[in-house]
């Protein structure tokens, strides 16, 4: 991946940023997601292999367009939750300081990093099916670009933290009440 940004002409701090947002993802969707999901009965230390059947491989795609770097990464699992996004961005952005959650095998600030180099993002979750994380690092004049549109679509919670027994692809006006997105206008 760094090899094809580099080959397009991309800066070495858009690749790193890229890059990072990547192995994030990728790491999440490999450790994480089982583990939410039910595949792994205990949280795997990010230190350890992982092997998951074929059914249950995790897709990466990466591009550029006009400067701007994307990279998305789909689990099957579907397991990422509102209240856990919600959870994760409020801790790290707590003006006392971040405070570390080791309890699902990583740090707890990956996500954070995720969202702060993203220029754009979008979340989609269909339950117990997949979650589809695509981030835009828009570099041009060699600087990264702060976020500017951030896309969710995560359906709501339950009072116990499961996702409601109801997702309805197939009524896109059912979808409109999970999903919100936002834009800066400068």
């Amino acid at each position: 991946m760094r090899e094809f940004f580099a080959a397009h002409g991309v800066s070495n701090r858009t690749i790193a940023a890229i890059s990072d947002v990547a192995e994030e993802l990728v790491t999440n969707a490999l450790y994480d997601a089982p583990h939410e999901a039910g595949t792994f009965k205990h949280a795997v230390e990010r230190t350890r292999d992982v092997e998951l059947p074929p059914d249950k491989a995790c897709e990466i795609s990466y591009g550029i367009e006009h400067g701007s770097a994307f990279v998305r990464v789909r689990d099957p699992f579907g397991a990422l939750t509102r209240r856990r996004l919600i959870h994760v961005l409020e801790r790290c952005s707590a003006a006392s300081g971040v405070h570390l959650d080791e309890s699902r095998g990583g740090a707890g600030l990956g996500l954070w990093r995720v969202f702060s180099v993203a220029s754009t993002i979008a979340v989609a979750v269909i339950p117990g099916t997949l979650t589809d994380i695509l981030v835009r690092v828009d570099a041009t004049g060699g600087r990264v670009r702060p976020l500017r549109a951030i896309h969710l679509f995560l359906p709501q919670d339950n009072a116990i933290g499961v996702v409601a027994g109801r997702f309805a692809a197939d009524h896109d006006d059912d979808l409109l009440d999970e999903s919100f997105t936002a834009f800066h206008v400068a």
